[in-house]
């Protein structure tokens, strides 16, 4: 790795997720995505830190009714969102969190961070299928603290976590200053 991509926050911060699933979401759970992301993450000196712990699948967590694909519409991304934060009330003890909705959606990607899916924090949607380089979750992640799209063949292009194209693994300086810096992020 690069000094770039070396380098670590001076104090470890933690980012708080809630993971959500919905009826529509036919695997039986993240695939992997929560425990990649808490790898990733934690070489950066930031913790990942996942409501319920390890954001299995249960009744807390389940949206038993949502059972079609998510519009691409911004009411039914609010309407979403609403519905999260009503979910997660009361139940997640984090002062702020970033909701992971892992669902199936009218939208290409993998995963998305809907601009209108937030409310206070950011949110993201994850899709049943991914790369497998199971680092579609810390992507998603990374839009929410503001990180954009890193494009191009290079080598140090497609390894950085905020690329499109499987072979993700490594984050650069600027990127991991934002994510400690994230609206959904504590010292």
């Amino acid at each position: 790795m690069s000094e770039e991509t070396n380098w670590r926050s001076p104090k470890r911060v933690a980012l708080n997720i809630a993971v959500l699933y919905t009826a529509n979401y036919y695997t039986a759970d993240d695939r992997g995505t929560v425990a990649k992301a808490k790898e990733v993450l934690d070489r950066y000196n930031i913790e990942l830190r996942v409501w319920p712990d390890g954001g299995k699948k249960g009744s807390g967590n389940l949206l038993g009714d949502i059972n079609a694909p998510i519009p691409d519409r911004k009411e039914a991304y609010e309407a979403l969102r609403r519905r999260v934060n009503e979910q997660i009330r009361g139940r997640c003890s984090f002062s702020v969190v970033m909701p992971a909705v892992f669902c199936q959606y009218e939208h290409r990607g993998y995963g998305i961070t809907p601009e209108w899916f937030k409310l206070v924090t950011p949110g993201c949607l994850i899709f049943p299928t991914g790369n497998p380089d199971m680092m579609d979750l810390v992507h998603e992640i990374g839009h929410g603290a503001g990180c954009d799209h890193v494009y191009g063949d290079g080598a140090a292009e497609r390894e950085n976590f905020m690329h499109e194209a499987n072979g993700r693994s490594t984050i650069r300086q600027l990127q991991v200053e934002k994510l400690i810096k994230a609206s959904f992020a504590v010292a």
